[in-house]
C-alpha cells in the first residue's frame, strides 16, 4: 500500500475519534510558553517570512496583505506585483532608540509597523514614539521616502484589550490573525508539502484558545 493511501486512511480514522472536552494543546502551550510575547511575535513573522524553512513561500504573507487590505480601517492597498520585493524583519530600531516589534514594507512605496500585546497593556507611549521616530536605521527605512498615506501601523492584542495610545495605530486581535490562518489553511488544503508543518501553523492558529 502507498504511504499517501496509508495517510488517507490515517486521516480517516482520526476523523472518527470522538471530540474531546478540551481543545488540543498547542505547540506554545506544550512548551509552556503561550503567554510569552516574543514567542509569538516569532512565530508570527516567521510564518510572513518566505525564505524561511516552513515550504509556504510567498503564499501566507500574500494572503495576510491581501486581507489586511480588505480592512476599511487600515486604508492599505495590496498588490501582488510588488510580493518578492517586499521585506520583513523583527526587532526594528527606530531613530529614536524604540523597537517595533516588527515591519513589512515594499522598499521607496509603504510599510506597516506592528506592535504586539498579549497580556501587557502598552507603555512608556511606545505607540506614539514609533510614530515620532523619523527612520528605521537597522533597516534603512527612511519614513521621508514613504508618502504619509502610506504609513501604516498596526496594534496587535486580544479583543477587548485597551486601544494604543496614537491613533494611527490600527487595533488587530489575535483573534483576526488566528481566523485568517484557519482560512488560508482551508484555501491551501493538499497544496502545503509536509503535513507537519501544515500541522505547526494550525497550532499557531489557536491562539484564542490559549
Amino acid at each position: 500500500m502507498s504511504v499517501e493511501k496509508q495517510l488517507q486512511e490515517l486521516v480517516q480514522r482520526l476523523h472518527r475519534l470522538p471530540n474531546l472536552d478540551e481543545p488540543l494543546p498547542t505547540t506554545l502551550q506544550i512548551l509552556g510558553r503561550n503567554h510569552q510575547e516574543r514567542d509569538w511575535q516569532r512565530l508570527l513573522f516567521y510564518f510572513l517570512s518566505p525564505g524561511r524553512g516552513h515550504g509556504l513561500d510567498h503564499r501566507f504573507l500574500e494572503y495576510l496583505l491581501s486581507s489586511l487590505s480588505k480592512r476599511e480601517d487600515l486604508n492599505y492597498t495590496f498588490s501582488r506585483l510588488d510580493l518578492l520585493d517586499i521585506q520583513v524583519e523583527t526587532e526594528v530600531v527606530a531613530s529614536n532608540g524604540t523597537r517595533p516589534d516588527g515591519i513589512l514594507w515594499l522598499p521607496g512605496d509603504w510599510f506597516i509597523c506592528w506592535e504586539l500585546k498579549l497580556r501587557a497593556s502598552e507603555t512608556d507611549k511606545q505607540t506614539e514614539a514609533y510614530i515620532d521616530a523619523s527612520s528605521f536605521p537597522s533597516i534603512d527605512l527612511s519614513k521621508d521616502e514613504i508618502s504619509v498615506d502610506n504609513r501604516h501601523y498596526s496594534y496587535l492584542a486580544p479583543e477587548k484589550k485597551s486601544s494604543p495610545e496614537a491613533t494611527e495605530f490600527v487595533q488587530l486581535s489575535w483573534e483576526w490573525i488566528a481566523s485568517e490562518l484557519q482560512a488560508f489553511l482551508a484555501k491551501s488544503q493538499g497544496g502545503i508539502r509536509h503535513g507537519r508543518r501544515h500541522s505547526s501553523t494550525t497550532s499557531s492558529a489557536r491562539y484564542s484558545r490559549n
